[in-house]
This record gives C-alpha cells, structure tokens and sequence, in this order.
C-alpha cells in the first residue's frame, strides 16, 4: 500500500481491477480467511508493482506462476485427504466441489480447498492432466497471453513442472 501511495495509484482503484481480474471478493470484508487472502495478496503486488515499472506482461506471468503452486499447494491438501488426486476427467473443479463419479473422496474438506476454479491473468482455464506428461503426478498449465499451447516470450506456456523457465 506504501509503495502504491508513493507512485500515486489509488487502492480503490487497485482493489476494483482485483474484484474484476477475480483475484478480490466483491465485498472484501468477506475476504479474510488466512491463506486465501494471503494468496489473493501475493498476486495483486505482483501485478501491481510491476504495472508501476510497465512491465504488465511480466506480472501477468508472476501472477500465473503463483496461481500454479497455490493449486499444486490445493492438490497435495486434497491427496493427504483422501489417498489420491483428482483425475483429468474430475478436473481442478474437484478442489471446488466434491466429485460426483471417479474416484472416491472419502474425507474431502468441506468448503472445499479452493474458493473456485480459478482462470489465468488471460482469463483462460489452466489446464490440468493427471499424470504429467514429464512423468510426475499432474501438470497444470497455463497457455500464456495467446491462450494456445506453444510459443515464445509473452505467448509461451507456463507448466507447473518447470515454473523458473519464464
């Protein structure tokens, strides 16, 4: 907030992008619940603070990369829950609701372990496949500015198994 006063941006103006980018509750006094509002704090300075410097592109892709180990965070708290991680098919939309078919989430945490599927600084879906193609458990990637997979600088992917590439 210092560093947004000293540059002369506004906080309403700062929370308002937040709330539309989905990265900040409507009414923010509803966004108080420890991690979660530490997370959503970490993705608006690194939006943010680079935005003062120009480089929107860069805290897009910082922003992107903290979304990506908040849901691998979200996927290890679900796994030691229930002995398994969600399938391809159940998607990153079972640490949101309780799965209804596939396998079984005996002891999946009411409230579920993230507020909602969340979408990139693009405002695409990540994508997540269970197992990795790099041969671990999962991969969850986001298909940078172009939203295709591929590409270089700006466009390229973000992977959740090689987040320091970009």
């Amino acid at each position: 907030i210092t560093r947004m006063s000293q540059a002369g941006l506004d906080f309403g103006l700062a929370l308002r992008e937040a709330q539309e980018a989905g990265y900040a509750e409507a009414d923010p006094r509803n966004d108080v619940e420890g991690i979660d509002a530490s997370y959503k704090l970490a993705i608006l300075a690194t939006l943010l603070i680079p935005r003062v410097m120009g480089r929107t592109e860069d805290a897009k892709r910082a922003a992107a990369k903290a979304q990506i180990s908040n849901i691998d965070s979200a996927l290890q708290l679900y796994k030691l829950d229930n002995g398994n991680i969600p399938t391809t098919e159940q998607g990153l939309k079972a640490l949101v609701e309780r799965p209804a078919s596939g396998p079984a989430a005996p002891n999946w945490k009411a409230g579920g372990y993230l507020p909602k599927v969340p979408v990139d600084p693009w405002g695409g879906p990540y994508k997540y496949t269970t197992p990795s193609t790099q041969g671990g458990e999962f991969e969850i990637i986001s298909f940078g500015a172009d939203g295709v997979p591929g590409g270089e600088g700006k466009n390229a992917d973000i992977v959740s198994w090689d987040l320091d590439r970009n």
